[in-house]
C-alpha cells in the first residue's frame, strides 16, 4: 500500500469525488501532463499540458480544530506514531484523520469541460497521490496545517506528558535562553579551553537499559544494540583518523555499509532488498568502500583508447564494452578515477568484486 492508492482509493470509495471521471486522470500521458504542483493548506493548484494549456485547482477542506486535537492526542499517546512523524516519516494508520472524505473536495479548473472533475483536475489529484508519496506531509499541509506546526505542537504535547512543561527562565535545556547581551560577552575574558581527553583504545559500547522499549515502539532492542555500536566504532574510527563517519552516504550505500560488516541475511530480511544482491554489494563494499560499491553498480562509457590497457593485460581474446574488459570468468572494470578493478563471474551472484583498485591493470590479473 502506497499514500497514492490510499488518496485515489479515498476519493472514489467515499463519493468524494466522482469515481469514474477520477479514472479518466490516471493514465501515464494524464499525469505527465500535471506540471508543478502548489501546494498550500486547503489547496492544490497546478498548470497543465495539453491541446491548450490549463490550470487546474483542488480544493480540500481543513480539519478543524478538533479533529486536530484528536489526531495529535493519538499520536502522542502512541510511541510508534510519535516516533515515526519525529523522523519524518507519517504512518498510514493515520490514513482515516488525514484523507478527504465526501464534501470534503471541490475541484475547478479554466476549461471547457463541465464534468466535475473534469480531465484535468482528475489528472491533478493523481499526480498529487504520486507527490505524497515522495513527501507524506503535503497531505498534512493540504488538511490545514504545516509539517513544523504539528511537529512543534507533538514536542509541546510530548514533554508536557513527560514532565518537561518547566517555568519561565528554567535553568533545563528546554527553558528559556537568558541571553547575554554583545557587550558583556565582548568584555568577558576568555577561558582556556579544557583539554581534550584521550581518545580510548576501543569504542564504547551500550549501556544496560533502564526499561525496555514501550511494546508499541517498534524498537527491537537487539537492532538498537547494533545501531549503537555501530555509531560508536565510526565516531571512533573519526577521533582515531582511522576512517570516517559515514554520515554522507545515501540510505542505500549506508544499508550496503552496514551488511558488510554485520548479519547479511537479517538485513536483507529487514529492508527487503534481495539477499544475494545484497551480498555483492557488501563484498564490493569491503573490497572498496564506497568506490567498490560504485563501481559494481555504475556502467559508462570509458572509449576504446581508455579501455586498451585492460585489453593488454587479459590479452587478444578480451572483449571491451562500456568500461569493462571481459575474458571466461575475469573481467577488468574502469572507474571514472582511471582505476581498475577486478571482478571474478560467481554463478549465484554474477560479477563480484574481487580486489582492490590498482593504477595497472595487469598488478590484477
Amino acid at each position: 500500500m502506497s499514500w497514492k492508492e490510499l488518496w485515489i482509493d479515498t476519493l472514489a470509495e467515499s463519493g468524494a469525488v466522482d469515481a469514474t471521471r477520477l479514472a479518466r486522470g490516471g493514465t501515464p500521458m494524464k499525469m505527465d501532463s500535471v506540471g508543478a504542483i502548489e501546494v498550500e493548506p486547503g489547496l492544490l493548484r497546478a498548470p497543465i499540458d495539453g491541446t491548450k494549456p490549463h490550470v487546474a485547482i483542488i480544493g480540500v477542506a481543513p480539519l478543524p480544530d478538533r479533529e486536530w486535537d484528536a489526531f495529535l492526542d493519538l499520536v502522542t499517546e502512541r510511541a510508534s506514531l510519535s516516533a515515526a512523524l519525529l523522523a519524518g516519516e507519517l504512518p498510514f494508520e493515520l490514513a482515516d484523520r488525514l484523507l478527504p472524505k465526501k464534501g470534503d473536495v471541490s475541484c475547478d479548473c479554466n476549461c471547457a469541460d463541465g464534468g466535475d472533475p473534469c480531465v484535468h483536475a482528475a489528472s491533478l489529484l493523481h499526480a498529487a497521490g504520486a507527490l505524497f508519496d515522495v513527501e507524506p506531509f503535503a497531505l498534512v499541509l493540504i488538511r490545514g496545517r504545516g509539517r513544523n506546526d504539528v511537529l512543534t505542537e507533538l514536542r509541546s504535547r510530548r514533554s508536557a506528558s513527560l514532565g518537561f512543561d518547566e517555568p519561565e527562565g528554567s535553568d533545563l535545556p528546554r527553558g528559556v535562553d537568558p541571553t547575554t547581551s554583545a557587550a558583556d560577552a565582548w568584555r568577558r575574558n576568555p577561558e582556556p579551553l579544557p583539554s581534550s581527553p584521550r581518545v580510548p583504545r576501543q569504542p564504547g559500547s551500550l549501556l544496560t537499559l533502564a526499561a525496555p522499549p514501550p511494546s508499541d515502539a517498534g524498537i527491537d532492542e537487539r537492532e538498537l544494540r547494533h545501531l549503537v555500536e555501530d555509531a560508536a566504532s565510526r565516531a571512533h574510527a573519526v577521533l582515531t583518523g582511522d576512517g570516517e563517519s559515514g554520515l554522507a552516504l545515501g540510505p542505500g550505500a549506508d544499508v550496503v555499509r552496514r551488511a558488510a560488516r554485520g548479519d547479511i541475511a537479517a538485513i536483507s530480511a529487514a529492508t527487503k532488498v534481495p539477499l544475494d544482491e545484497l551480498t555483492s554489494a557488501a563484498q564490493a563494499w569491503q573490497f572498496g568502500g564506497a568506490a567498490g560499491l560504485r563501481v559494481s553498480r555504475k556502467k559508462w562509457d570509458a572509449g576504446s583508447a581508455a579501455l586498451q590497457p585492460g585489453l593488454d593485460a587479459l590479452g587478444p581474446n578480451a572483449k571491451a564494452r562500456g568500461n569493462t574488459v571481459s575474458l571466461l570468468r575475469s573481467q577488468l572494470r574502469l572507474d571514472e578515477d582511471g582505476q581498475w578493478w577486478l571482478f571474478t563471474a560467481d554463478d549465484e551472484l554474477g560479477w563480484v568484486l574481487a580486489s582492490e583498485p590498482a593504477d595497472d591493470p595487469t598488478d590484477l590479473v
